[in-house]
């Protein structure tokens, strides 16, 4: 035992010393808070924007110039507008191929086709070769409804306070449950975007412990140290030294981050991290991280170059990645039948659950049961990672195949 201390110790201090890991583990955190808050910054202040031009071909010669005003007039940057328009009341035919030359050559960022039977067809087309367009065409949207709105008004001699009353909308306001305080918008896509961030520190944290003990495995078989270690040591003390050293990393890293999300959190106004998360996080984290240090330390033993260790793993490390794909899934339908299924394998419980338990959708039995599983598949995956490890560590120039792997554990 106190040789698997003295391991773990080694580990953690020569990890923990480290510049990249100091960089990593206090500047990520600095850096993302610092490019929301210069980007929040940037949108609300309009700097980075700049005057769009469009073409509006109006065929009935009543809408186009009066959108424009409207546009010009509500949408400016220190007094300068953000829309010009180039407006033509002629039929599409005859003007089609000119706008389109002009879209081509950047003279123009598209136009719409106000046609003829707007009254009837209530459809407007747009034509543009950029994307990111959909704020201004909303934006024209919602002034041509407002235009045909009024002029519906004076055709039908309509009460406009009649029609006023008829248009109103409700809002709906959002609070969280046992706060009579109002959540802000920017606090709804904070709550929003939780457990994301959760995601993104287990994965981070999992990924990169199971990726440093590889790489200290790899290293240390080809510079011949690993013989040095295993002179003063046996199989399983060494293993499980450097599985422990680096799982201390993890979570002191772990700890921080979590820290930095709790205070982001206050500022904004929104409790996410409490005891109870912080608990269960760590939980998921270590049993997330044993299976993946045994997968990681097996394969790393098998190898001389972490260039054929890293094509060993891209497959496995693809499959990781499906939680990162799903997570809208996970917070729009976290008891959807795909979730809960993939809450149980193993290679994905942890960031699910993690996710699931943002969102306040994991049940007590779920969580036991989750555990319990990653529990019993942590146990049968370090056996297995065991038996290599002890065979391949010490095997150099051999090309091992799968049979011969597979004849290891089974012996």
């Amino acid at each position: 035992m106190n040789k698997i201390i003295t391991i773990a110790l080694h580990e953690f201090k020569i990890r923990v010393r480290s510049k990249w890991f100091l960089i990593s583990t206090f500047g990520l955190p600095l850096i993302i808070i610092s490019l929301s808050l210069l980007s929040g910054f940037i949108a609300g202040s309009g700097i980075g924007g700049s005057t769009k031009l469009y073409g509006i071909i109006d065929e009935t010669g009543q809408y186009g110039q009066t959108i424009s005003n409207d546009l010009q007039k509500n949408y400016t940057n220190d007094g300068i507008p953000l829309y010009r328009f180039q407006i033509e009341n002629q039929p599409l035919e005859q003007i089609k191929t000119s706008f389109d030359t002009l879209v081509t050559e950047g003279s123009l960022d598209g136009y719409f086709v106000i046609p003829g039977d707007i009254k009837d067809s209530l459809v407007v087309n747009f034509y543009s070769k950029k994307v990111g367009a959909f704020r201004d065409v909303s934006r024209f949207e919602r002034a041509l409804n407002r235009l045909l709105v009024e002029n519906n008004v004076k055709t039908y001699n309509l009460d406009s306070t009649i029609v006023q009353a008829l248009m109103s909308r409700a809002e709906v306001n959002s609070y969280e449950l046992g706060n009579e305080n109002k959540l802000s918008g920017g606090q709804e896509f904070f709550r929003y975007m939780a457990p994301f961030a959760f995601l993104f520190l287990l994965f981070m944290g999992v990924f990169m412990g199971a990726q440093l003990l590889m790489r200290g495995i790899i290293e240390e078989r080809s510079n011949r140290v690993i013989e040095v270690m295993l002179s003063v040591a046996n199989y399983n003390e060494l293993m499980a030294g450097k599985i422990i050293g680096l799982a201390g990393l993890g979570i002191s890293q772990s700890l921080f981050y979590l820290a930095v999300l709790a205070g982001v959190g206050a500022y904004y106004g929104v409790n996410l991290v409490n005891s109870m998360m912080v608990v269960l996080f760590l939980a998921y984290f270590i049993l997330g991280y044993l299976w993946w240090a045994a997968v990681f330390m097996a394969i790393g033993s098998l190898f001389d170059s972490e260039q054929d260790a890293q094509q060993a793993v891209s497959f496995i490390s693809i499959l990781a990645v499906v939680p990162m794909m799903l997570w809208t899934v996970v917070i729009e339908s976290p008891n959807s039948t795909l979730v809960n299924v993939l809450s149980y394998i193993p290679i994905f419980t942890p960031y699910f659950m993690i996710m699931k338990l943002a969102v306040h959708a994991a049940s007590p039995l779920q969580i036991a049961v989750t555990l319990f599983v990653m529990t019993i598949a942590v146990y049968y995956t370090m056996r297995i990672a065991g038996k290599v490890f002890r065979t391949a560590i010490l095997l150099y120039g051999k090309r091992i195949t799968l049979p011969e792997i597979l004849r290891w554990i089974r012996s």
